[in-house]
């Protein structure tokens, strides 16, 4: 990729993760059963919001911000070579940034195993996970998520100090998709 593209690239990115929210529950009302951690929940995502042009890509949770958020819902946004879906599309699509699946994943460390969210990349589409309290995930060896990569992914695992890159080699596939099962 020519240096021109490249910081062209990194600045969407950058833009990107700053003002698009990809609808995966951010307004989104808990279940019953699991009442919010505080009154004022999404005030900070709602400040966040109003502090400038925010876009909001729709979502099958949130198909418009919610009362008060202020900005724009689109369907997708273009940011130079990338383009934001809230739902990955099917077959190739080179710079799609999508949320909607959630990948996780498993990776060995040794004599143990750890768990949790991922971004999932091929270098030509990037899966978000999701980080709000209501939802949950998908294994990056989900069919689902495994059939949208032209070769394995390589995920990465935000830690509690830096953000940890593994190959497809490291990843535990879950006992339930163990010997073709979905």
């Amino acid at each position: 990729m020519p240096a021109r593209a490249s910081t062209a690239a990194r600045r969407s990115v950058s833009t990107g993760l700053r003002e698009a929210a990809t609808g995966s529950g951010f307004g989104a009302t808990p279940p019953p059963s699991r009442p919010r951690a505080s009154a004022g929940g999404g005030a900070p995502l709602a400040g966040l919001a109003r502090s400038g042009d925010g876009l909001w890509l729709r979502g099958n949770h949130d198909p418009e911000p919610p009362s008060g958020f202020g900005g724009r819902a689109l369907a997708e946004w273009r940011a130079g070579p990338l383009v934001f879906h809230h739902e990955p599309h099917p077959g190739p699509a080179p710079g799609e940034v999508a949320g909607h699946l959630h990948p996780r994943a498993t990776v060995t460390t040794g004599r143990r195993q750890v768990s949790g969210r991922v971004f999932a990349t091929d270098g030509r589409r990037l899966l978000l996970p999701a980080f709000g309290a209501y939802t949950g995930g998908l294994d990056v060896h989900d069919p689902a998520v495994r059939m949208l990569f032209a070769r394995p992914p390589r995920v990465f695992l935000p830690g509690r100090d830096s953000i940890h890159a593994f190959p497809w080699s490291r990843l535990a596939v879950p006992d339930r998709l163990r010997n073709g099962g979905g």
